[in-house]
């Protein structure tokens, strides 16, 4: 079994709670490392989506897939062309479909076919993986209500972090307690799957 962490819009493997999940999923059993998306500060999905498809592809391995942000809507769309071989997918502050609220000079960096599929149309990916959804009650990048539009079409209950934000490197900067809380569920959640 080996765990893929796919960084969001700007991310590198080196911030946020990755080197942190890397060190936790070993320690449970779990290889892993920290997918290096192409050109994370003007992200183009095909390119994004083709470079992860070579990485996956590179090991016969089975995969969880544990996504952050904009990389849950790199995952999702990746998984529309159906693979054997994901066995979970986690999403983390990740939604689908559109953040008009978002500045303006981000969404002029995303491609935006991030943004061209309503949530609804990744409902059938239910029946084909399991998904687990964690999420900061206040996301002031990514609003809860849309990752709970999101949970609607998946089947899937989101494990609501109180205070937790975008989960990103502010909230591990400001509140460390809140990234503890996310990476004990994620843990969680991977163990479970390995029992």
């Amino acid at each position: 079994m080996k765990a893929y962490i796919v960084p969001g819009y700007q991310g590198r493997p080196d911030e946020h709670w990755f080197p942190q999940c890397l060190q936790i999923l070993r320690k449970i059993g779990v290889d892993a490392n920290v997918h290096v998306p192409a050109n994370t500060h003007k992200p183009v999905l095909n390119d994004q989506r083709e470079k992860l498809q070579r990485e996956l592809n590179a090991s016969g391995e089975e995969k969880i897939l544990i996504a952050h942000s904009l990389g849950a809507w790199l995952v999702l769309h990746m998984l529309l062309e159906v693979r054997d071989d994901v066995r979970m997918v986690i999403l983390v502050s990740g939604a689908a479909g559109e953040l008009p609220h978002l500045d303006h000079e981000i969404l002029n960096d995303i491609d935006p076919a991030f943004y061209a599929h309503d949530a609804a149309d990744f409902s059938d990916l239910r029946t084909k993986y399991y998904f687990s959804m964690f999420h900061g009650t206040d996301d002031q990048i990514v609003p809860l209500e849309n990752a709970e539009y999101l949970a609607s079409f998946l089947c899937v209950e989101i494990h609501r972090i109180e205070g937790g934000g975008h989960l990103n490197q502010d909230t591990l900067d400001k509140h460390p307690e809140k990234i503890e809380e996310l990476l004990a569920g994620i843990a969680e959640e991977i163990q479970t799957l390995l029992e």
